[in-house]
């Protein structure tokens, strides 16, 4: 599968997902949120 396309699986797939919420992350605790950070770079590199 192209990168291109991976991307866009991503963006299409994931992206809503953690945009969705984002409105509950401000009630987290740093550590947590960059824990769900390091998650996500580490999936965009898979790809």
């Amino acid at each position: 599968m192209k990168l291109s396309n991976k991307l866009l699986l991503c963006k299409l797939l994931l992206r809503p997902i953690w945009t969705y919420e984002i409105q509950l992350w401000s009630a987290v605790k740093i550590s947590i949120i960059n824990r769900i950070q390091r998650f996500q770079s580490k999936a965009l590199r898979t790809i």
